[in-house]
């Protein structure tokens, strides 16, 4: 998924509308709407400070709207986590032999 798709995804599972959250973000009224189409098309990439805004009203970490940059082995477990999280029949477990998650 990409950030755009990820920002729509958790406002709508939060019940927002893209104004409503362009506002509680700090964008204007009348601009609102539109910012918040841009971002949720790709059409426009919000900076960090914005994604941490997002993720602060829409009460998600961060790296949740982000798209992974990289493939740091705390953040593929950190996604892990989270996919535990939305389906609670798959466990993580530790190779006590090898260490491996």
């Amino acid at each position: 998924m990409s950030t755009g798709e990820n920002i729509k995804r958790i406002r709508k599972f939060r019940g927002m509308t893209q104004k409503e959250l362009g506002i509680a973000i700090g964008i204007g009224e009348e601009s609102a709407s539109p910012r918040m189409a841009q971002y949720e098309t790709d059409n426009r990439t919000p900076r960090k400070e914005m994604l941490h805004k997002m993720a602060v009203v829409l009460d998600v970490d961060p790296r949740n709207i982000s798209i992974p940059t990289g493939y740091r082995e705390e953040d593929m477990i950190y996604r892990l986590l989270v996919l535990e999280d939305y389906f609670p029949e798959m466990k993580l477990e530790r190779n006590l032999q090898t260490g491996d998650v």
